[in-house]
């Protein structure tokens, strides 16, 4: 008998039962994270536009977070927090020159190590194996981000499942990224078709047209505006509809049901909010706000929790729910908010974001937020932005001048969460030119 079937047998008990005693199986795991989602364009979060039927009709089968933010507004520190349950300056990896450290703890490591069968299939290079975020992962798969099909992911996806035998006894984890909300905003034209209307302008979706806006080279009118979005919510309804395949697959076999399954995102992306485009540089809502829907055995349908949570509780949220042991994670199990156990009635919970790309130095800003309370800083120029969230959702109105005393007690709480458990990450192989070239075609060049 194999060390992983030994395993798999000695932690049967755990895997039989979840969270609430469901007697169910837990037949696997399927953790998706859409590159730059924004909740408020989806249905389940309010939405007027049909562009997420798929993700809203899980949402109502399952718990949705209505208050989930990022741990930083890019995709590498906020995916290494994903998959560690760590905070971004306790793994390090705040830099795109930096990598995991080798006896960091992943979710796919702890799920390897239990029996589980695990697989990722993600199309961005942060996420590939020069950050060390493939640790754990039996099969990974790395696609390009641009040029592939806008179906590669699900495809690669349906087919590593189709190849799992149907009385295969061990569980799985699979770990999928997906690109197509993304820019370049450019999804196929029956998309696009859906979205948006007659437009003469000069703006395309391109990446490059939104690093002139950056750079001050090209400017953005209302009506520009309105046409990206239009371009961008056509590419939350084309990945909705690959969602919507694999968790078509599943339910087809009858699996969808035993299967634990989380929907988030990285972060989120601006839209002239507060001047800018695109994302990485800045800790507004609009960046820092991301889904979060959690369905499957043990989990309560229909349940919405308004109460804040973090990217870093996915981990040690699964993780509780599988009753695996072992995670080094600083997130919080997430499951006392809809089981009523110790934790779920905190009086305020302040989560902590930090660090940024794109900016005339990396790693300038960070913040910490409660339910109605919010802190900006910059470290560079010594700033410190206070928001109201609950008169000024919208982040207008800065009182730190205001409210001296409140805006000095975030702070040192702030300085308070980040002096603990700080670490270095070690250095990841420098970039080839043409990675160089692949990433600054995405918008991140050197910072």
């Amino acid at each position: 008998m194999g060390t992983r079937r030994a395993l798999w047998l000695a932690g049967l008990a755990l895997l039989l039962a979840c969270g609430s005693g469901s007697p169910e199986r837990v037949r696997g795991v399927l953790l998706i994270s859409v590159d730059t989602l924004r909740p408020d364009h989806l249905g389940a979060y309010g939405y007027a536009r049909p562009t997420s039927p798929q993700l809203d009709r899980l949402a109502t089968e399952g718990v949705l977070l209505e208050t989930a933010l990022s741990v930083s507004p890019w995709t590498l520190p906020a995916h290494a927090t994903l998959l560690t349950g760590r905070h971004p300056h306790e793994h390090g990896v705040l830099r795109d020159d930096q990598q995991l450290a080798s006896d960091a703890e992943t979710l796919a490591a702890l799920l390897q190590r239990v029996g589980f069968d695990t697989a990722a299939i993600v199309n961005h290079l942060f996420l590939g194996r020069r950050h060390g975020l493939d640790k754990g992962f039996d099969f990974f798969r790395q696609l390009p981000s641009r040029g592939a099909e806008p179906s590669a992911v699900a495809d690669q996806a349906l087919a590593w499942l189709e190849s799992r035998a149907a009385d295969d006894p061990d569980p799985f984890f699979l770990f999928l990224h997906f690109y197509d909300v993304h820019s370049d905003y450019r999804s196929l034209e029956r998309y696009e078709s859906l979205f948006a209307g007659p437009y003469e302008g000069p703006f395309d979706g391109r990446t490059e047209q939104l690093l002139a806006v950056l750079a001050g080279e090209r400017s953005v009118d209302e009506r520009d505006r309105r046409h990206l979005v239009d371009l961008y919510d056509a590419g939350v309804r084309q990945l909705d509809d690959q969602l919507a395949r694999v968790t078509g697959w599943l339910e087809q076999r009858g699996w969808l049901d035993q299967t634990l399954l989380v929907v988030t995102s990285d972060h989120g992306e601006e839209f002239l909010e507060h001047g800018g485009v695109l994302h990485a540089r800045t800790h507004y809502e609009e960046l820092l706000r991301i889904p979060l829907l959690l369905r499957g055995p043990g989990l309560p349908r229909g349940l919405r929790v308004a109460a804040p949570v973090s990217i870093a509780d996915v981990t040690p949220t699964l993780l509780a729910l599988l009753g695996v042991a072992g995670s080094d994670a600083s997130g919080r199990d997430l499951s006392p908010l809809w089981s009523g156990g110790a934790g779920a009635h905190d009086a305020e919970r302040w989560l902590v974001a930090d660090g940024d790309r794109g900016n005339a130095r990396a790693n300038v800003h960070q913040s910490i937020r409660g339910r109605r309370y919010k802190l900006i800083r910059d470290r560079q120029s010594g700033r410190d932005e206070l928001y109201d969230l609950l008169t000024d959702p919208g982040e207008h109105q800065d009182r730190a001048a205001r409210e001296p005393e409140r805006r000095d007690a975030l702070a040192e709480r702030l300085e308070r969460f980040l002096a603990r458990g700080a670490a270095e990450a070690p250095a990841a192989a420098p970039l080839s030119p043409a990675e160089r070239e692949q990433l600054r075609a995405l918008g991140y060049g050197q910072p």
